[in-house]
């Protein structure tokens, strides 16, 4: 799980390198301080991931010249939006609930907080992460012009974790990591003791991460607000009625896109053709896809996922595979994913009815593009299935809005 996490942020750079930046810096004071360096490390991996997470439509992150903008949260009060959405995440998931009070109170001052080790994690994440926003934002800032800045802010903290930070920061080895973290090197192995003592999950909480996946891949966009959710329930009933397992497929459907969490809005939300530079950034989502979800290459519902786009004929991307090449299982993906998108209304066209739908896929079918095996089951899965039940996202934007409600309520003065 965190093996993916730590995948899916390499693909949006700038909001990566602070992360693991956040994370390896917080593991290092928290070992200092003789307190929980894993559930220091996690807490700083995950601590910004609200930034990605819809809300009232959008999401906070905007991706401008390597660098990341907060455009819909204000910094005057110690309790970002984008904190409770973060928190709102952990919290959904069961094995990551111990971290998302941290992770909901990264910004506050230490005269907010009472000294408990969950609050003394929480203010090493917030020092860690001023550290961070200074590297970024001065490329040439030295470790000591780092502790002269923070002097300003010493107030915030409390002052073990000023002085661990302080200890810390003058260790070459921290300093040349956090260099090499900035420069954009590849941190695995630096990363990969502490990834060893998260905690592992099962297929239940890979359906659970799974549908925080599709909410926030769908959306990212206001013309794919189902399809992966839908995706998903396609696969599933296809493979129930093959005799093939259903909740590999699923689990397949749910993260078959999550590569577009890297794409931009423009290019998702153009409302005409694409150009050909537009077009091969889109379909690079699904080489994101494969790169994300790598540490699960051994598991059945991997290759499905990431081969939602090839087709019968060798003309799909990104392996140019062929019908002999490849299984059941993956070309039911691809066309529970074609059918899908042609339910959905796009910037250049309406929505298609099922019936035309279900043409078109026929018509992919006859080109030998798409399979006759799993698009009969598709037909089959339709006879006895009501498509309106298939919405996840509006219970999903229910509960963030409960989540953040039930927050600002309880602290009041706290919340920008």
């Amino acid at each position: 799980m965190i093996q993916m996490l730590i995948n899916l942020l390499k693909t949006i750079p700038s909001l990566g390198r602070h992360s693991f930046q956040v994370a390896f810096l917080s593991a290092q004071i928290a070992e200092k301080m003789n307190l929980d360096s894993n559930v220091s490390f996690l807490s700083g991996l995950i601590h910004d991931l609200g930034l990605i997470l819809p809300y009232e439509g959008k999401t906070l992150l905007d991706e401008i010249d390597d660098t990341f903008v907060i455009v819909r949260d204000t910094p005057g009060k110690p309790l970002h939006l984008h904190s409770i959405l973060g928190s709102f995440i952990t919290d959904y998931v069961e094995k990551l609930k111990p971290i998302s009070p941290i992770v909901l109170k990264h910004h506050f001052p230490a005269s907010y907080l009472d000294k408990t080790e969950e609050n003394l994690i929480s203010n090493i994440v917030f020092i860690s992460d001023q550290v961070s926003r200074y590297t970024m934002v001065n490329l040439d800032i030295s470790p000591r012009d780092i502790l002269i800045a923070l002097e300003d802010m010493k107030s915030f903290f409390f002052p073990e974790v000023f002085e661990a930070c302080r200890e810390v920061l003058n260790m070459e080895f921290v300093q040349w990591q956090l260099e090499n973290i900035l420069a954009g090197y590849d941190v695995t192995d630096l990363l990969n003791d502490h990834v060893r003592n998260c905690p592992d999950c099962d297929k239940k909480d890979l359906i659970q991460i799974g549908k925080i996946v599709s909410f926030i891949v769908d959306t990212k966009s206001e013309f794919t607000t189902s399809h992966t959710w839908r995706v998903a329930v396609f696969s599933k009933k296809m493979a129930e009625k093959a005799g093939r397992n259903s909740e590999d497929l699923f689990i397949a459907g749910l993260y078959h896109d999550i590569g577009k969490i890297s794409v931009s809005y423009k290019i998702l939300e153009k409302p005409a053709k694409l150009s050909d530079e537009e077009y091969a950034i889109m379909k690079k989502h699904v080489y994101f896809s494969y790169l994300i979800l790598l540490p699960y290459k051994d598991e059945n519902w991997f290759l499905p996922a990431v081969r939602h786009h090839e087709r019968l004929d060798g003309y799909g991307y990104p392996f140019r595979l062929k019908g002999e090449e490849m299984t059941l299982e993956d070309k039911i993906i691809q066309v529970a994913d074609v059918f899908s998108a042609l339910l959905e209304e796009r910037p250049y066209r309406p929505a298609n009815t099922v019936e035309k739908a279900l043409s078109m896929v026929r018509e992919e079918m006859k080109k030998k593009k798409l399979s006759q095996e799993a698009f009969e089951l598709l037909e089959s899965s339709l006879e006895d299935f009501d498509l309106s039940s298939i919405e996840v996202g509006r219970e999903i934007r229910k509960e963030i809005r409960t989540f953040v409600d039930r927050v600002v309520e309880k602290f009041g003065d706290y919340v920008l």
